[in-house]
């Protein structure tokens, strides 16, 4: 005997043919006691399972109880590492500037939310190092200056895509 489309309710459902099997009457004391005790069937527990189903969509449906606060309807957003802004501040943590072997601090410590001033040389082009940990917004072409927040503690590599001296951020 195949599948059969049975409407239960009104909801339509797909019965498949399922083997009675005797379960043990102390896991639903409710069958038990209507089938008599030691007789517990599969369909049985199928019934139990719609009962909690409604019961949850019930639930869902009642909102938050008429509570004043109201439901986080804002999507989760992912916290951005390292984020590039429009313009630079008045005021930064500290200034990356670069001489002609070396960045200048070579490493600089800032908490984490701060600003960080890179002024780069028409001499050096800054990319992230991705031999430590880094962020790909660190770019910074020839002769740019750019500003950039710190929002998650780490240490943020980067370096002279044309000579390799390296330098880093520590966010705290």
């Amino acid at each position: 005997m195949g599948p059969r489309l049975v409407f239960d309710d009104a909801y339509p459902l797909i019965r498949l043919p399922v083997e009675r099997r005797a379960y043990d009457a102390s896991r639903t004391l409710s069958a038990a006691s209507r089938r008599g005790a030691g007789h517990v069937t599969r369909c049985d527990s199928l019934a139990s399972m719609r009962v909690a189903w409604v019961a949850i969509i019930f639930a869902a449906a009642c909102g938050n109880g008429g509570s004043s606060t109201p439901a986080d309807t804002a999507p989760d957003t992912p916290i951005i590492p390292v984020e590039l802004l429009d313009r630079c501040p008045d005021f930064v943590a500290g200034t990356v500037t670069d001489s002609s072997v070396a960045f200048i601090p070579m490493n600089t410590t800032i908490r984490a939310g701060d600003d960080v001033k890179f002024m780069i040389t028409s001499e050096h082009i800054v990319i992230p190092n991705t031999l430590v940990m880094t962020d790909p917004a660190l770019n910074i072409g020839r002769g740019e200056t750019k500003c950039f927040r710190f929002h998650q503690p780490g240490t943020y590599g980067f370096l002279c895509q044309v000579h390799g001296f390296t330098g880093t951020i520590t966010v705290q």
